[in-house]
Order: structure tokens, then sequence, then C-alpha cells
């Protein structure tokens, strides 16, 4: 794991793999995100898809992001700041609006808890704030997967049931491991 291979872990159900894993993504500090794979699994479901969007589903899958983020950050800095409340308040899609957003940032920033990856959340939901006020609701836009989202922000990925999907699907994820 230290040289950044990709580590295959094989085993019978319930001998404790993903328990390790969560162990050893604990330690190191990563967010550990988990991708059941199936025959039913295809390419779209590893890269993302167009959806057609859905303002609540968005601001909820946001803040769902947000809130992982700043409890660990939280956990890291052993802050007392009192995300919970002003989460709560907030989180509310129909009240969400850009200065809530810019308020929410400077309290994260003033209380030491803003880095990259929470500013990179606050600014989609800026984003996402912007595209609700335009009138052009009935518009598709792209979602990334869980494996994109990982990649991007650096998280650990395990990649469950490998064996059972197509070898198509296996196709594209050699080309990716092979590049890491």
């Amino acid at each position: 794991m230290r040289s950044g291979w990709m580590v295959q872990l094989v085993g019978d159900s319930g001998s404790g793999k993903s328990t390790l894993v969560q162990f050893c993504a604990d330690l190191a500090g990563k967010r550990l995100r988990q991708i059941s794979l199936s025959s039913a699994t295809d390419v779209t479901d590893l890269l993302g898809a167009f959806e057609q969007f859905n303002y609540r589903h968005m601001v909820e899958s946001e803040f769902e992001q947000l809130y992982v983020l700043v409890r660990a950050k939280m956990n890291q800095t052993e802050s007392d700041f009192p995300f919970i409340e002003i989460f709560d308040r907030l989180k509310s899609a129909d009240g969400l609006d850009t200065n809530r957003l810019a308020q929410l940032t400077k309290l994260l920033t003033s209380a030491g808890l803003a880095d990259r990856d929470i500013e990179h959340v606050i600014e989609s939901l800026e984003n996402i704030v912007v595209k609700r006020n335009t009138p052009a609701r009935g518009s598709f836009h792209w979602v990334d997967s869980e494996l994109v989202n990982a990649i991007r922000y650096g998280d650990w990925i395990v990649l469950d049931n490998t064996n059972q999907s197509s070898d198509a699907l296996l196709d594209r994820l050699n080309g990716l491991l092979d590049r890491v």
C-alpha cells in the first residue's frame, strides 16, 4: 500500500477483508468508498452518466458529502465548531442561497476547517443554486460515479465482487489500474 500499488484481497465471505481495509483507511486518514460489482454492472456505473436535473437530490447529496468531510476534519483537528447546528439550519434545500453558502464558507474558514475538498463541495452547491435559478429546469447534467469521485478526491476504493463482473468491465478497469 505504501508504494501506491493496487491490493487484491481474496477470501471467504465474512473473513474480515472489508474490516481490514476500513481499518487501514482509517489509519491512513483516507475516506473509503465501496463499489459492489455484478454481472449487471456496466461502464456507465464506473464512469458516470447524464441524469435529469433534480435540485433537491443534488443538494442533499452534496450536503451529505460536506457533512462527512467536515466531521472528518473536525476529528483531525479536535475542533469544537458547532457544525451540527449550522448544518441542520442550512441543509434545507428551499432556503439555500449563495449568501448562506458564503456565510458557511466564512464560518468554516474561521474555524480552520476549510480545505480544498470542502471548498470544492461548497462550490458545487453554489453551482446547483445558480442552476436552480435558471429557466431550463428539464435539463440533464453529468453525474460522476463513486469511482471517478474517489479518484478525484484521493479516496481509497474497494471494488467488491470483481469476479462477478463482465470481461468488458474488467478491461476498462485494467486500463485504469495499469496507470496506477
